[in-house]
């Protein structure tokens, strides 16, 4: 939607240019084609739907598909299927088959929040469809007979996945969230967990909130292989031409990405997506993408968020960030703002020569995330 002037998430189709989409999307595939050389662990692919930001990534499962054509090593994942959204025997079995198509690299991203409001569900259900739908796709996965589902939002007489996932007992499965009750879910289901947009301070406290719940409840102490952060990262020759380069479109970011929702969409505990307890944990108000939407570039360097300099100011910071937060996993996000894929290949490169040998070393695990975006 090249004529937007706002972050608005719906705008009318006469405005939507289908050359420029078309652009975009072979970037993305040419992209796709030459990704394992840059050496990344893996790839993963967000769902939207209906936005003007981030809007033509609708089918995630899609581009795993033709990315397991395209590459042969590397981890593909989702980041991920918003499962209140989908019929959970639909899901399971296709998440299976991908899984079967990529020799068993599949990461399966589950998350709880998205765009209710293309498909009329109410934020106030989406706990509980979450964890049914999730409780119908692992007992599809792992269960020797076919079985009855009598649930509050699926009646299922005769419930038989085909295929069944390659990995056992299931492909590894990775859920985003900010929330304490969504964090004991996941320890509870040794579900490991991801999380963005929050200073680094505050992501260690979802980090620790985690492994002391399962430690203390779940009987298992998940280590830093259960835990991942996920950063715009932008790699220049020096500080201050990788700043010079992304600024712009690193601040103009959380504004286009997130502002301007429908009247009738919202995640807060008013409509009953948050409860009042959900980040009591944390020693400070919770930041995420809502709050930082007008933070400045130094802002958003010094609390972790982005992270944007020279090789050794990128190494350094993804070093220090993993130690802070007890993890091996940090993913970057290439392209932000109205970033294209073209526009990021001399970061790219750079993050590949200089900065991904180093960390290596270290044994830190660098996937990337990318999708169509039509900012």
């Amino acid at each position: 939607y090249p004529k937007r002037i706002t972050g608005s998430y719906l705008l009318a189709g006469k405005d939507y240019d289908r050359i420029l989409g078309k652009e975009i999307y072979d970037e993305v595939v040419d992209f796709l084609r030459g990704v394992e050389g840059y050496g990344f662990d893996g790839i993963f692919f967000p769902e939207h739907h209906s936005r003007a930001a981030n809007g033509l990534s609708p089918s995630p499962n899609l581009f795993v598909a033709m990315t397991a054509v395209l590459t042969e090593q590397m981890k593909i994942g989702l980041m991920g299927n918003c499962l209140p959204l989908h019929h959970p025997v639909r899901l399971g079995e296709e998440l299976a088959l991908l899984d079967n198509l990529s020799n068993g690299r599949l990461v399966v991203g589950m998350t709880r929040g998205g765009d209710f409001w293309a498909f009329n569900i109410a934020s106030a259900e989406s706990r509980e469809r979450f964890e049914e739908g999730w409780e119908i796709i692992r007992k599809g996965w792992e269960a020797e007979e076919p079985f009855e589902h009598h649930g509050k939002y699926w009646n299922l007489d005769y419930v038989a996945f085909l295929p069944r996932p390659l990995q056992k007992p299931i492909p590894e499965t990775w859920i985003p969230s900010i929330s304490a009750e969504s964090m004991e879910w996941a320890a509870k289901n040794r579900i490991c967990l991801a999380a963005s947009w929050s200073p680094s301070e505050q992501v260690a406290e979802s980090f620790e909130y985690y492994r002391r719940y399962a430690s203390e409840h779940c009987g298992w102490q998940p280590g830093p292989q259960h835990c991942v952060v996920s950063r715009d990262i932008y790699v220049g020759e020096t500080n201050a031409i990788a700043r010079a380069e992304a600024e712009k479109d690193l601040l103009v970011g959380p504004a286009e990405e997130f502002g301007g929702s429908p009247a009738n969409y919202g995640r807060s505990v008013a409509d009953g997506y948050f409860s009042k307890q959900a980040t009591a944990f944390k020693k400070s108000e919770h930041i995420g993408v809502m709050e930082i939407k007008n933070w400045s570039f130094e802002q958003l360097q010094d609390a972790g968020i982005s992270i944007v300099g020279d090789p050794n100011y990128v190494t350094e910071q993804i070093l220090r960030q993993c130690r802070m937060m007890g993890t091996d996993k940090i993913m970057m996000r290439p392209v932000f703002g109205r970033l294209r894929l073209n526009q990021v290949k001399k970061s790219l490169e750079l993050m590949a020569k200089e900065v991904l040998p180093n960390l290596n070393k270290e044994k830190i695990v660098i996937p990337a995330q990318t999708a169509a975006s039509a900012m």
